[in-house]
């Protein structure tokens, strides 16, 4: 069986991240939490998988 890159947790990011209208630094934060929270996500399926 052919073993699949997951995408990486930037991709995941904008692939589920939507853009309200832009909101200043509220918006900036927000986002920056949740790149982080999926980054984290990320690290931690890939260690589990390795």
């Amino acid at each position: 069986m052919e073993r699949t890159e997951s995408p990486g947790w930037k991709e995941a990011v904008k692939a589920t991240w939507f853009d309200p209208p832009a909101e200043g630094l509220s918006y900036q934060s927000q986002k920056n939490v949740r790149e982080q929270l999926l980054k984290e996500l990320f690290e931690g399926y890939e260690a589990r998988r390795a």
